[in-house]
């Protein structure tokens, strides 16, 4: 005769570690899409919030740096663009990288500025940049309001290249992201990458045609401008608003390729650094 005790044996739990993608954890952000998402809300109202204009700011800087473009490099300087009026040519460029400048700026700066929270609660830490980028690309699809007022204003129609418009603002998104979210992990044991970012973006600047069409640069150095992946961008950027003149699309094949590359990897690299970020802020 056998006694059964009815307690049965406590489930097995194997933990096994995660290969390929699934390594960066992407399910999570979407489990936490809500937090995200209040996240950039509070983000973006908390910068306008104090002023007394508010969210006319995001409209407002780009219009005030085309302003002074114009008159310095359109009037004083006599740079002329190619298809549109100068003012308009500048507005597509200052635009697109106010969005780089800031979400790279923002990403780079966002784990420290966000330390006391992290060190008290959990969340994904991915979170961190990303809300700093979608916060800059929310800013950025607002700013384009003055930009399709001037066409109406100078009466210009797009031709079909700007169907191609947002695979050009995806590789900028793409451009801003890596390069976000690599100095962003790397910052946290080396702080001196945010202080070398603003003559960075000074050089990057004028090295990219944004205040200028490629067609003042001689034939013999356009093919070291593109080596630039903004100076892709930027061109096609406009190529597709306008029909300007494209850039190769071998050099755009190849600056795809390396965006997504960039990116993917630097996904994996923060989340290596992810493991003892927390202890180092």
């Amino acid at each position: 005769m056998s006694l059964k005790t009815g307690i049965d044996s406590p489930p097995t739990i194997i933990i096994e570690p995660e290969h390929g993608l699934r390594r960066l954890g992407l399910r999570d952000l979407w489990e936490y899409r809500d937090l995200i998402r209040y996240l950039v809300m509070r983000n973006i109202h908390g910068r306008y919030r104090p002023t007394n204009l508010g969210l006319l700011w995001i409209i407002i800087t780009p219009l005030a740096y085309m302003t002074i473009y114009s008159l310095v490099f359109g009037l004083m300087l006599g740079v002329k663009s190619d298809k549109v009026p100068y003012p308009m040519f500048v507005y597509s460029g200052i635009t697109l990288w106010f969005f780089f400048q800031g979400t790279v700026n923002r990403t780079t700066s966002s784990l420290t500025s966000n330390r006391g929270i992290m060190k008290k609660v959990y969340y994904p830490r991915l979170i961190v940049p990303l809300v700093a980028i979608l916060s800059e690309l929310v800013d950025y699809v607002a700013s384009l309001i003055p930009l399709v007022l001037m066409f109406f204003y100078y009466r210009f129609i797009p031709g079909f290249t700007i169907l191609t418009l947002p695979f050009f603002a995806l590789l900028m998104v793409l451009a801003a992201s890596a390069l976000g979210i690599w100095l962003a992990a790397l910052s946290v044991n080396t702080p001196d990458v945010g202080l070398a970012l603003r003559p960075s973006f000074r050089a990057l600047l004028y090295l990219s045609p944004i205040l200028y069409p490629i067609s003042h640069i001689p034939d013999s150095w356009r093919s070291f401008v593109y080596l630039n992946p903004l100076s892709t961008i930027f061109q096609g950027y406009r190529w597709a608003l306008w029909g300007e003149e494209s850039p190769p699309i071998l050099i755009v094949l190849i600056v795809t390729v390396l965006l997504i590359s960039g990116f993917v990897a630097a996904l994996f690299y923060f989340r290596r650094v992810e493991r003892t970020m927390v202890d180092y802020l």
